[in-house]
This record gives C-alpha cells, structure tokens and sequence, in this order.
C-alpha cells in the first residue's frame, strides 16, 4: 500500500478488512520494498449513508483518519471485502479527518 509493505497487527485486524488469506503475496525478498506504518487495531472500512465512497480508517502521523478509495477496481487491488463495509451515519462524517487517497 502506498509502495511500502505494512504489517497487520494481528488476525482479528485482517480479518476486518479481508476475507481470506488469498490476498497474501509472497516475495522471496522484502528488503527493497520500504517499510510503512503498522496497519493497527483502528483499521476498519466505512462508508457514509448518502455517499458512494469508501474509505479505509487508517493511522496517518499518529492519528486515525479517513483514506477515500477512489474507485472499485482500486478496493479491489487490495483484494478489500466489500462486505465488511460498515455504513455509518452521515452525522459521523467529520469526526474522522480526511487522510490522502487510495488511488492505486
């Protein structure tokens, strides 16, 4: 994600996001592809009740933000279940500040 390979904290985190273990690539060296953050125990997907987009709730410079996915085959990329989508009120929208976009 964003060309840096981030770990998951744990099984219950993944499990939140994907449905299976498919999604998994296997490289014979990682060390040429950059470190990036954790993904951590806030990492959900989300969507607001009167828009199309989804977003994955990610940490950005120590804070929990928003992270627009700006198109289908883009969720699909990172192999993303559309079912563990939760649909949060609209009322909700601000209380997560926008993060940059997953755009490829």
């Amino acid at each position: 994600m964003d060309g840096k390979k981030r770990g998951i904290v744990s099984a219950d985190v993944y499990f939140k996001l994907f449905n299976s273990w498919d999604g998994i690539r296997e490289y014979s060296s990682l060390s040429s592809i950059p470190d990036g953050p954790v993904i951590g125990e806030n990492a959900q997907l989300i969507k607001f009740q009167s828009s199309a987009t989804v977003y994955l709730l990610d940490e950005e410079n120590g804070r929990v933000v928003k992270r627009g996915i700006t198109s289908a085959s883009v969720f699909n990329k990172y192999n993303f279940d559309w079912s563990k989508i939760t649909v949060l009120a609209d009322s909700l929208k601000n209380a997560f500040p926008d993060g940059s976009l997953l755009d490829k």
